[in-house]
Formats: C-alpha cells, sequence, structure tokens
C-alpha cells in the first residue's frame, strides 16, 4: 500500500492487501521500524507473531517467533526509537508468572529482562496445561484452556471449576493467575471455555455470537459441560461456574437451562436482567448497547430474543444449584437492581439454592478499589468454591 508522505497523502483507491491471517486467526497488533515490520496475529486467543521486511511492495515474511508454548498471554510492549532492531514482549502461560523479554529481531535470540515471581514461590513444573475442544450444539469445536496440577489425575471426581465470557468480541487469553493456585493446589481443575462471541477465533467468531446468534455463547458453554463429563475430566454435579458481568449471564443463562450439570454458581455483577436494561432507555449505557444485543424497543423479534435468554425471567420452579451473585451498589454498567431481581426471583419461585446475593456498598463495575480490597473479593469467590466442593483447609499439593 503506498505510504502517505507530507506532500502526498495516501489515496484509498490505491491500496493493495498485503496480507491477510487465516480463516479464524485475528490480525491484533503491529509495529513499524525501518528495518522491520513485526506482525502478531492471534490463534485461540493466544499470540503468534513473524517478522516481515518492510517493502509495502513486495511483502515477504522473513521469519517467525518461536515462543516455547503455544497456550500463552503475550502482547508488544511499546519501545522508542525506530531504526532499533529489538523488541520487548510480556508473556505469561497458566503456569509460567509473566516476564518481559528483550527479542533480537536479526536472530531470534531472546533475553529475560524481568519475571515476576509470586512472593510464596512458584514451581512451574507442578502445573499441566492442556488444549482441548468441546463440541457444542451444531457441532462447532470450541476450544478450552486446561489447567490442573500435575498430581491430580483427572476423573469423574475431579472438582471442576468452568468459566467464560463469549461477549464485546472481548477474548479470555490464557495467562497466569497466581490467586488460582489456591484452588489448582487443592485439586481443583480449571477451565476456560473460549465461547463464540469473543474474537479468540477471529472476527468472525465475534459476529457468530452476537445479536440473533447470540444463543450459540450458551450452545458452546453447555457443549463444552458435557464434552468435560462425557471426556471423563469430571461428571455431572462436579461442576461450578464463574463469570463476571456478560460472562454473568453466560453462567446465569446456562444454569437456568441445564441446572443439573452444575454444582454452583458463582457471578459476579452479573448482566442478568438483559431485556429489562435494554427496554430502558433512560439509563445512560442502554443505547450503546443495542448494537450488541438488540433494540427491544423498536424490534418485537430483538424482544423475543432477549426474553429467551434473560436468567431472571428464566427462573422456574424447579430445581437449582447453589447460586452467588455480588452487585456493587455504584456499578453504572450493570446496575445492582439486576443480581437483586435474579436471586430474588430464585429465592420465591425455585427449589434447592441456596441462592445468595452479596452487595458490595463501596464499589463498582470492577470490585472493590485497592490492592487488599481487590484480594478480598478474590478470596470471597474462592471460599465460595472451597465450601461447594468441601475443599481441605490446607493445600495437599506445593505451589
Amino acid at each position: 500500500a503506498p505510504i502517505p508522505t507530507l506532500t502526498e497523502p495516501s489515496n484509498p483507491d490505491q491500496w493493495h492487501t498485503l496480507w491477510v491471517p487465516t480463516q479464524g486467526h485475528l490480525f491484533s497488533d503491529f509495529e513499524i521500524l525501518k528495518h522491520h515490520w513485526i506482525i502478531e496475529h492471534s490463534e485461540e486467543g493466544c499470540g503468534r507473531y513473524f517478522i516481515a521486511e518492510p517493502d509495502p511492495e513486495t511483502f515477504k515474511i522473513r521469519q517467525t517467533l518461536a515462543l516455547e508454548s503455544s497456550i500463552h498471554d503475550a502482547h508488544l510492549d511499546p519501545l522508542p526509537g525506530f531504526e532499533r532492531d529489538t523488541i520487548r514482549m510480556r508473556i505469561s502461560t497458566p503456569a509460567m508468572p509473566p516476564e518481559v523479554r528483550e527479542i533480537d529481531l536479526r536472530t531470534g535470540d531472546s533475553v529475560q529482562l524481568k519475571v515476576s515471581i509470586p512472593p510464596n514461590g512458584h514451581t512451574e513444573s507442578n502445573y499441566i496445561v492442556q488444549r482441548h475442544y468441546g463440541i457444542s450444539g451444531d457441532g462447532q469445536k470450541i476450544p478450552m484452556t486446561i489447567v490442573h496440577h500435575r498430581d491430580v489425575t483427572p476423573s469423574a471426581h475431579s472438582p471442576v471449576l468452568l468459566t467464560g465470557y463469549g461477549a464485546y468480541g472481548m477474548s479470555l487469553t490464557p495467562g497466569f493467575s497466581a490467586s488460582r493456585r489456591t484452588l489448582l493446589t487443592r485439586g481443583v481443575i480449571h477451565v476456560t471455555a473460549h465461547v463464540r462471541g469473543g474474537m479468540e477465533n477471529g472476527y468472525q467468531w465475534y459476529r457468530s455470537g452476537r445479536m440473533a446468534n447470540k444463543d450459540r455463547s450458551f450452545d458452546d458453554f453447555i457443549g463444552v459441560a458435557e464434552t468435560l463429563i462425557r471426556d471423563g475430566w469430571t461428571s455431572a454435579g462436579n461442576i461450578v461456574l464463574h463469570g463476571g458481568s456478560a460472562g454473568g449471564l453466560l453462567v446465569g443463562t446456562t444454569v437456568m437451562r441445564r441446572p443439573e450439570l452444575f454444582k454452583g454458581v458463582i457471578a459476579d455483577v452479573p448482566f442478568v436482567d438483559v431485556l429489562e436494561t435494554m427496554l430502558d432507555a433512560d439509563l445512560p449505557l442502554t443505547p450503546p448497547e443495542w448494537p450488541e444485543w438488540g433494540n427491544p424497543i423498536e424490534s418485537a423479534d430483538a424482544k423475543r430474543r432477549l426474553a429467551h435468554f434473560s436468567p431472571t425471567l428464566m427462573v422456574e420452579q424447579r430445581p437449582y444449584p447453589c447460586i452467588v451473585a455480588t452487585a456493587g451498589l455504584t456499578d453504572p454498567r450493570v446496575t445492582y437492581w439486576e443480581p437483586a431481581r435474579w436471586i430474588h426471583r430464585l429465592q420465591s419461585i425455585a427449589e434447592g439454592g441456596p441462592f445468595l446475593l452479596y452487595t458490595e456498598l463501596n464499589a463498582g463495575h470492577g470490585g472493590p478499589s485497592g490492592r487488599y480490597a481487590g484480594l478480598d473479593d478474590i478470596a470471597r469467590i474462592y471460599q465460595a468454591v472451597m465450601q461447594l466442593f468441601a475443599l481441605p483447609k490446607e493445600a495437599p499439593y506445593a505451589l
């Protein structure tokens, strides 16, 4: 593509395509240097990198940057200097703490500049990370990131914490979590489902899980749970769901449809009263959300669809597992009355439970501010998981 100058602006009519990512990949970042073009594209939510010759006329890939893990969270760090021959990369995996590397673009060699090891220590080899695939209702393969302790042998008795999001094109990248080891060292298998509605498998992955296609996100999540059971990772009644915001909608709708599969649900500030919120144009964030979910004020079809997967409207007189929902009193995105209405309807109509609501009086959508308040928030979530699974107080496996 012709490069614009101060005297000759770029003319879109003269543009031509240099490179197109593979179907299912997402062109996610780039860096332009004098002697190197660095291209980042993601596959199943994980960054892949190659170096191209800096020639807009004859685009040529010079080399691919080799990373030791195909399952990781990686991104480029900005650096000054147009003529440099190095880049900085931040990378972690579900087993490897975050580190910063400097990579020589001429040789591909890398130097570790910094690693953020948890204060209580960490042994990377104690954890196993795998890619597995669930099967959705329409036959689509859904990527899963699975991590567990090496001393845990998955079986029908294994406790599984299943998470997901699937909205707004947001991808769940498989990175490191120091706090997650609290559960892993007590035998929990952690599974992230990369359902449609995110962009883990490209822009089409997002489009196929929104608006009229939104049901696919829930079908994908249910398909992942069924696959985990069918393939012997766990069994029905040994899965706890966890999701926040739009991920709270994902877990909420899933448990309303298939409650018999799950032991419990933890929904952080869940978007569970979708139809009522999308009908209230006076809420400042409602009109900007219509392109994602549909406008039920103007469209009868949108109103029908939203009612079909709004967890608050799906509550029936039937048994559901324990459901814990959280709310933030000053949350401008998911108003506190959404989870309150859901839990109230469950307590009034449903069987089973218990159905619990925790409202943070000094928090918005992202939870309470401050380092220690944030840790308290995580501790409450993990305490719920530990009680649901009756996990031991002392971790039997090494960090």
